[in-house]
């Protein structure tokens, strides 16, 4: 049998990998691969790369391919699919022929409770692998479950085997004979439960939780809270902070996991390629050169939402590591830009000279377009009018989050569309450009400023904004998970950050677009499931969660916008925010159910689209968390309210208007170039617009230090064993879920109904913006 030294170049049209590779008898180039000291640290070896990536790359239960090769090898976890893929990308990259393998594996009962994230209780790990579209049966023997059957893709590679078995590079000496199978997903790992945070704070926690209750008014008979003092709770923290930066300190060269908890790949070495797969039974299916499309994760995208015939204008399907974390955007060109500018005052000096309302007269045309390339484009349509604007996900085994949002034409929003793990190269690219355009702003002259498109003065700090919305939710949810017996594992999500104006009517019809302010429409998509199989355990880490996501829906904005040499901050709106000002106005906050609605709803004084989505939800038998009047921020009033599960904790944080998010307003002068520059930016107006974004720009780019400081603590960290960020890794996580971290939640929350919920609400608005984003994988945290 002939065994080429290469595979097709076509084979990377997929995410079997992002690298080319090269006929050496076409090209005496050496095979390119991004990161190429890695492939000359293995020698080219495939016992060395098999070894590598089982020992350092983490598996994770979900099903349907999200990455491409380089993404794999940044984030260092993946499931089946992604951690194949990096593997046949290195062997490629060195000559070594490889493909996929598809087909059913059966895991021993203990190794698979292992492996799901040291479970205890085998139906819910079962169910925590099935719920990430893992398809998985169990497999019954002498009356009880003894292995989980589950389909699986591993990786088949040709290697000199006789007589080295794969141990040695290939060589003219020592060639290819035979395809084994090798699969680098299979792993066990050893579990760190980190400090007792609890023990070392040395806070009584019932104590805290008494004073708390006595400092304000607890009604549990009608489900409400009023006049809660948050600073005891604050107090508590800065004491509990104190402590743990203390005990650390103290600690002799400490690692992440020593603090953190968390779980280390537990290392193999191997003499050679066994040469068949490690379980006790297999049956191989299919091979592939590439990852079929029937394997890999999906993402529809769809503009001209018609309700009538429920579809789009225009779709499009794409694989998702074309869409993970890239710069993709919503926007709206003008038909004619000359229009635009006719209604810009000549000479213009100073941006509020600028004008604050556009007239439906103007036609622009709506994109949505992936860097700078179009992928999907609709009609012209009126600046004013809605269009619908969506995505929708497929595994190979599910479909979910299919959602069409309204936008108003002359809106400009990044669409952040994500897998489950964060990439520290989406932010070094974002940092890059946003520096460039910072150094363009400080230095350029006109004729560059004027050059300067409307995605380099805004697509670039909205889609800064979306990836560190998810980035910080992704890795605090997980942190917070590691205090908790119950696991969190996020999988592909979705949701908008940007600029939307508002619309002008007369007798409700169209006049054109307002200046307005920022918008968060995000979602969220995870599975949790507990290592005991307790579901209250379930859902007590989805409200924290939940709540956690809110806060960031304004406490990003509110970060990326704060003035680092003033100090000034602006002030943004989200559930979790409107929740906790009301607590500090003395509003009662209510958890409303079927059992009190009668007693709570006239007490509430809300507009009338939030009262009539809290009827709504109600009949539809959930429960609502709000307060009862509406609330006020610069250019925005209104309220905020989740509507949750009973059962799960699962939840909505919407505030008025119907937004899945929050709000910001933008300094007076931006609101009307924005208005300007989300359309177009051009002539005579380009440099006042400019000189608006230049201070918003010097801002972000100061402030999206906080994101990229954590990101980058892997340069100190290697692995579990880098002491030096560790108090970092730590705080920025455990402290953040504060009432979990001092054990408040677990002895009072599911019998103090609203009161529990609100020491969430407020244990994590205290905390955004204090610590710096870390990205979990760099802290050697799993699964």
């Amino acid at each position: 049998m002939h065994f080429p030294h290469f595979m097709a170049t076509n084979a990377c049209r997929t995410s079997a990998c992002s690298y080319q590779f090269y006929s050496k008898r076409r090209n005496r180039r050496k095979p390119h691969l991004h990161q190429p000291r890695r492939n000359a640290r293995l020698n080219n070896n495939p016992l060395a790369i098999y070894e590598w990536v089982k020992n350092n790359i983490e598996w994770q239960p979900t099903w349907g391919g999200q990455q491409t090769a380089d993404m794999t090898l940044d984030v260092k976890r993946g499931n089946a699919m992604d951690l194949a893929t990096l593997t046949i990308a290195l062997l490629r990259a060195a000559g070594i022929p490889a493909r996929y393998a598809y087909g059913t594996v059966d895991v021993p009962a203990d190794q698979f409770l292992n492996m799901a994230g040291n479970f205890t209780n085998l139906d819910a790990a079962w169910d925590f692998a099935s719920a990430g579209g893992i398809p998985i049966t169990g497999i019954t023997s002498g009356g009880k479950i003894t292995k989980l059957r589950m389909e699986h893709v591993w990786v088949e590679v040709a290697v000199p085997y006789t007589p080295g078995r794969g141990a040695k590079p290939v060589s003219a000496n020592n060639p290819i004979d035979a395809w084994i199978l090798i699969d680098p997903s299979y792993k066990l790992y050893n579990y760190l439960s980190g400090l007792d945070v609890a023990a070392i704070a040395n806070i009584d926690g019932q104590q805290l939780a008494t004073s708390f209750t006595n400092s304000g008014t607890v009604n549990e008979q009608e489900d409400w809270v009023q006049g809660l003092n948050s600073d005891i709770i604050a107090n508590a923290q800065n004491q509990a902070q104190q402590k743990l930066k203390d005990h650390i300190n103290g600690m002799t060269n400490p690692t992440v996991g020593d603090v953190i908890g968390g779980r280390t790949i537990k290392q193999q070495t191997f003499p050679y390629l066994a040469g068949t797969l490690p379980y006790p039974g297999s049956v191989r299916g299919n091979t592939y050169a590439q990852l079929p499309a029937s394997l890999q994760t999906k993402v529809t995208l769809g503009l001209g939402w018609d309700k009538y015939d429920q579809s789009y204008q225009q779709s499009k399907t794409l694989p998702l590591y074309q869409l993970n974390q890239r710069s993709i955007t919503i926007s709206f060109r003008a038909t004619d830009e000359n229009a635009i500018a006719s209604l810009i005052p000549p000479n213009i000096t100073d941006p509020s000279q600028l004008p604050s309302f556009l007239p439906s007269s103007i036609y622009v045309i709506p994109e949505i377009k992936r860097d700078n390339e179009v992928l999907l484009s609709a009609g012209s349509m009126a600046l004013g009018e809605e269009i619908g604007a969506g995505y929708s996900f497929q595994t190979p085994t599910q479909s979910y989050l299919d959602r069409t949002d309204s936008v108003i034409a002359g809106s400009y929003l990044a669409l952040g569309i994500v897998g489950s793990n964060p990439s520290q190269k989406t932010f070094d690219s974002l940092k890059a450009s946003l520096t460039q355009t910072k150094q363009i702003l400080e230095t350029g002259t006109d004729a560059q400023k004027k050059a300067l498109t409307r995605e380099k003065l805004l697509g670039d700090m909205y889609v800064m904004g979306v990836q560190g919305y998810y980035a910080q939710y992704i890795s605090q949810s997980k942190m917070t998970s590691l205090k908790s017996s119950a696991l969190h594992q996020p999988v592909p999500m979705a949701g908008t950050f940007g600029y939307e104006p508002y619309q002008r009517t007369l007798f409700g019809l169209n006049r054109g677009i307002e200046e307005h302010g920022l918008y968060m429409n995000v979602r969220t998509v995870q599975v949790i499931k507990d290592r005991n199989g307790n579901n209250d355990n379930v859902k007590q880490l989805m409200l924290q969660v939940g709540m956690l996501g809110s806060a960031l829906e304004n406490g990003v904005p509110e970060q990326m916008f704060t003035d680092p040499n003033t100090g000034i901050r602006p002030e943004g709106f989200s559930t979790a925010k409107a929740l906790s000002m009301a607590m500090q106005q003395g509003q009662r906050v209510y958890t409303i159910t079927q059992q009190n609605r009668a007693a709570a709803l006239p007490a509430l004084h809300l507009d009338s689209l939030a009262a009539s989505e809290i009827s709504d939800a109600l009949a539809s038998g959930k429960e609502v968390t709000t307060h009862t009047d509406q609330l006020t921020v610069p250019g925005f009033r209104g309220s905020g309210y989740a509507i949750t599960d009973a059962i799960t904790g699962d939840g909505i944080y919407k505030i008025s208007g119907g937004k899945n998010g929050g709000y910001m307003g933008i300094a007076v002068g931006s609101l009307a170039a924005s208005l300007i520059a989300n359309i177009v930016v051009n002539g005579m107006s380009a440099v006042a617009i400019s000189a608006v974004f230049e201070d918003a720009l010097l801002v972000v780019l100061a402030g999206s230090a906080g994101f990229l400081a954590g990101l980058m603590i892997r340069d100190a960290i290697q692995g579990i064993k880098g002491p030096v960020n560790t108090l970092n890794c730590f705080l920025a996580g455990v402290v953040f879920g504060f009432t979990a971290t001092l054990g408040v939640e677990s002895a009072f929350i599911p019998q103090l109904g609203t009161l529990g919920k609100v020491l969430a609400i407020l244990g994590i608005p205290i905390t955004i913006g204090s610590w710096y984003l870390v990205n979990p994988r760099d802290c050697g945290i799993g699964p």
